[in-house]
């Protein structure tokens, strides 16, 4: 089976996806969409790149397009930044039906989202929290008539920490609904999530024996804690240095790791921009904005980057930091590689990480290549240079106050949402 035409979808949607470069389907649109169109629910698990928006959104557009009506369909992402993607790429492949999508999540006026919402878009994209809250403390807002409920990376979805808000959206949802669950890693929670489904989902998932593509070149570096940002520098500023054109993202551990991190490399002159939950919504979508332009080569991020980031250009993933999980380190290297293109990922390994790296190589089946620097050659002439950016960024961070602004700004946040619960309660009783 080849091209769009053979997969039942209407000449209109065939023209769009050649119009956007799509002229065949991927093996994850292949075999999804057929079974969706035919009103079944569908889980897919496909490697990160592979398509899995488009293989939703397609059947929902065939299916919105014969039966334009309300709220349609209801999209749900763990992420600002996924949530944001799915909306874009909606709008694009709807735009000749005149589709309305509305963006559901933190960070952006509520009342506004609210009226949005009660406006009837035909797809409404959202993260759990944001979604839930509305559904709990707004009678405007009405999710009781969609057709379909999908469910974007689901596996984080299915989470303990999500568990509450995702209770509250499937409790609105009709019963009679199609559900969509598409994730890049089939975990244990999601096998738990079929056991509940009425009628027997449609399965599908890649050979298990890869979880990351071929056109991945993964490898390790042993380094010593305290050279760790040495080596940072070095092999970002090489990689510029190569491939001018080259695009970096660099993976941290947390949120105050990532601002130090981002002004400490523009400290030692790379520009870069930061992302991470700790920001405004505003700055994170024009970090992301900026990346995706190329107007920065570098983006330094927490594991917030490292779902739902489709920028085909992504050279090199550097991972600072070895994550425990290995789904979530599958995830960040996902960010590179992505439909067919070459890319590399490195990460940088301490004495203490070798259990997690075993782990990595467990759930990947292959081994992380070793690379060897030459460190009089490549490190010793950086560490000065290193050292004085290191000390001159921690005093910028300080004066800057970031962390305790944004502290100040989640408890105004928590406060104001509290005051709108017991107004509304007050105005129930």
């Amino acid at each position: 089976m080849s091209g769009f035409q053979n997969i039942g979808l209407p000449d209109w949607l065939v023209k769009q996806c050649a119009t956007l470069g799509f002229q065949n389907p991927t093996e994850v649109q292949k075999s999804c969409i057929p079974p969706t169109l035919s009103g079944r629910d569908v889980l897919g698990c496909a490697k990160t790149g592979s398509g899995k928006t488009a293989a939703f959104l397609i059947p929902i557009l065939t299916h919105l397009s014969r039966d334009p009506y309300g709220v349609f369909a209801v999209v749900i992402s763990p992420t600002r930044e996924l949530a944001c993607q799915i909306v874009d790429q909606a709008k694009v492949l709807g735009k000749p039906i005149n589709i309305r999508v509305s963006l559901v999540c933190g960070g952006l006026d509520r009342s506004d989202q609210s009226r949005e919402v009660s406006a009837k878009p035909h797809i409404v994209v959202a993260t759990p929290g944001r979604l839930a809250e509305l559904l709990k403390y707004d009678e405007s807002v009405s999710i009781s008539k969609i057709k379909y409920l999908v469910f974007d990376e689901a596996d984080r979805l299915f989470e303990d920490s999500m568990a509450s808000c995702m209770k509250t959206i499937i409790e609105n949802a009709p019963e009679k609904r199609q559900t969509l669950l598409y994730s890049a890693t089939l975990t244990s929670v999601l096998q738990q999530v079929l056991k509940l489904a009425k009628n027997e989902p449609f399965q599908w998932s890649n050979d298990e024996s890869e979880t990351t593509v071929q056109e991945l070149d993964q490898k390790m570096i042993f380094v010593a804690p305290a050279a760790k940002d040495t080596y940072l520098v070095h092999m970002v500023k090489s990689e510029l240095e190569i491939n001018p054109e080259a695009q970096v993202i660099v993976f941290t551990s947390s949120c105050k790791h990532c601002q130090a991190m981002s002004q400490f490399l523009h400290q030692v002159n790379v520009s870069n921009v930061a992302l991470n939950s700790a920001m405004r919504q505003k700055l994170r979508l024009l970090s992301i904005s900026k990346f995706k332009s190329k107007h920065a080569r570098v983006l330094v991020t927490t594991d917030v980057g490292s779902r739902g980031l489709d920028i085909p250009d992504v050279h090199l993933v550097l991972n600072f930091n070895v994550p425990w999980d290995s789904d979530t380190y599958i995830h960040r290297v996902g960010r590179t590689a992505r439909a067919g293109a070459a890319g590399k990922a490195i990460t940088f390994v301490t004495p203490n990480d070798r259990e997690k790296v075993a782990k990595i190589e467990e759930r990947i089946k292959k081994q992380l290549e070793v690379i060897e620097i030459d460190e009089e050659e490549h490190i010793l002439p950086l560490m000065m240079e290193v050292n004085v950016g290191k000390r001159k960024s921690e005093m910028s961070l300080d004066k800057k106050d970031f962390f305790a602004k944004h502290m100040k700004y989640k408890a105004k946040k928590r406060r104001k949402l509290n005051a709108e619960s017991n107004s509304f309660a007050a105005s129930e009783s």
